[in-house]
């Protein structure tokens, strides 16, 4: 029992190593065919390696064509009459083992007499006195792409492991043939199968994924063709007050007090900052103090009937009234007022209080808080859509869930690059105001151009892109 065992464990050992050496042959002798470039001298290789390591008379490969099989590489052959018997007896024993998608080796073994039709390898035998015939269909991808046929003197027949070697080789040399062949079509050629494959899928048995994917783009397409929509231009855009105030420094100073700052509401004449005014003051009090030593003299003059003098004293009194009253209006100069109900843009000097201002300083900026106008960035591809009186919707970023009505008041003729694309600026106003709006708030607007197809509306700039392109490249 023990050495049945043995006997058993060795035998199976045997055919592993025996496998594993028929795929090294089969692999050594593909590698052939990998060594050439083109599809012609790969097979003419492969056919000719074959011939020699398994001492056969002649090997032919053929190639699948029009449902076909031509010889299209022969052992120690260049060149061959295609029209010859020969050619003919050999192409149609390929065609009787790729009908019946298996190998054929004649004379047939007994097991398998019954089962394979080998007529033509009968005939090919007997016009070749009786050579014994091995017949290996090649495949791609589950399709029958050729065949090998192997001839041998009748005294060396097919044993199995030869025609498991030649079906290894087949099953390795079939997709690579195939590869080669397929890479070496004219360009032209490559796309009109590409197309006729298409039209197999579609036509065809099977691809039910395809079919589907097709119908719903069918579908959609015609829907498009035959349903109307409305034709929006989306523009990015921002909210600003539709009159914006600078408030500038009427004169050099230092900054004494601040009671607003940038986000604050104020409302007009309010007092928003003040500038030192300590030296307009000792100016004051300097000039008042002038004018009561020329009034004491002037009544001194008035007593005496110096009439002169009176004169010249009258002349310095309306100088320091004069002097007094530009003071005075330099003083009032000197607080920043708001000229209107608004929101402060621009501007916070409660951190620099003491610092120096130089006259026209930028103090700050003031917008109207229930007056605004929205600013449109509109895309020059859609520019000659844009009208006035066009209405539209608007949607801010800070409050996604409300729109706003507006309408276009004015369109800029002039354009200004923005991310690497020329855009022009539109003006609209909004119909209605909210106190949740703020100056600068950003967003996106739609304004509704006017009836159009579906499929326009979604393919129109891409076929202005084409057009403008084209016309570019044509001379």
């Amino acid at each position: 029992m023990k050495n049945m065992r043995v006997q058993t464990a060795n035998q199976a050992n045997d055919e592993s190593q025996a496998s594993q050496l028929l795929v090294v042959q089969a692999f050594s002798l593909v590698a052939s065919c990998l060594e050439f470039p083109s599809y012609q001298a790969a097979a003419t290789g492969l056919a000719t390696n074959l011939a020699t390591r398994l001492q056969c008379e002649r090997v032919s490969i053929g190639l699948s064509k029009n449902q076909r099989l031509h010889i299209s590489a022969m052992s120690y052959s260049a060149r061959w009459d295609k029209r010859s018997n020969l050619v003919q007896s050999i192409n149609a024993a390929m065609d009787e083992s790729c009908d019946q998608e298996t190998t054929i080796v004649y004379p047939v073994p007994v097991k398998d007499a019954k089962k394979k039709f080998v007529g033509a390898h009968k005939k090919l035998s007997d016009s070749q006195k009786s050579v014994v015939l091995c017949t290996v269909p090649l495949s791609n991808e589950g399709q029958v792409t050729g065949a090998i046929t192997l001839e041998r003197n009748v005294k060396n027949r097919f044993q199995p492991s030869s025609v498991q070697l030649i079906e290894l080789v087949a099953t390795i040399a079939g997709p690579l043939l195939e590869m080669k062949r397929l890479e070496e079509r004219w360009i032209v050629r490559k796309l009109w199968e590409s197309i006729l494959n298409a039209i197999g899928r579609i036509i065809g048995l099977g691809f039910i994924k395809t079919k589907l994917i097709l119908l719903i783009v069918s579908s959609m397409v015609v829907f498009m063709l035959m349903t109307n929509g409305t034709h929006r231009v989306t523009a990015d855009s921002i909210l600003e007050g539709s009159v914006q105030r600078t408030i500038s420094a009427a004169s050099d100073g230092y900054v004494m007090s601040s009671a607003v700052r940038a986000g604050d509401t104020v409302s007009e004449n309010q007092v928003m900052a003040k500038l030192d005014d300590k030296d307009l003051q000792l100016e004051i009090e300097k000039l008042k103090s002038q004018r009561s030593q020329l009034e004491h003299e002037f009544q001194d003059a008035l007593v005496q009937h110096k009439r002169l003098e009176i004169s010249v004293l009258t002349v310095k009194l309306s100088q320091i009234d004069t002097e007094l009253d530009l003071i005075n209006e330099r003083l009032a100069r000197l607080k920043i007022v708001s000229p209107f109900d608004g929101i402060v843009l621009e501007g916070d000097l409660t951190q620099a209080l003491g610092m120096p201002i130089k006259r026209g300083d930028v103090m700050f900026k003031i917008a109207p808080l229930n007056d605004y106008r929205v600013i449109l960035s509109v895309d020059e591809t859609d520019i000659s859509y844009m009208q006035v009186n066009q209405h539209g919707m608007l949607t801010l970023t800070g409050l996604p869930d409300e729109n706003f009505d507006i309408a276009i008041e004015k369109i800029t003729p002039v354009s200004k690059a923005k991310d690497g694309r020329s855009v022009f600026h539109v003006e609209a106003k909004l119909s209605q105001n909210d106190p949740q709006l703020r100056p600068n708030m950003k967003g996106i607007s739609k304004i509704e151009i006017g009836e159009k197809k579906l499929f326009w509306i979604f393919t129109h700039k891409l076929v202005d892109w084409f057009y403008l392109h084209t016309w570019a490249f044509l001379p």
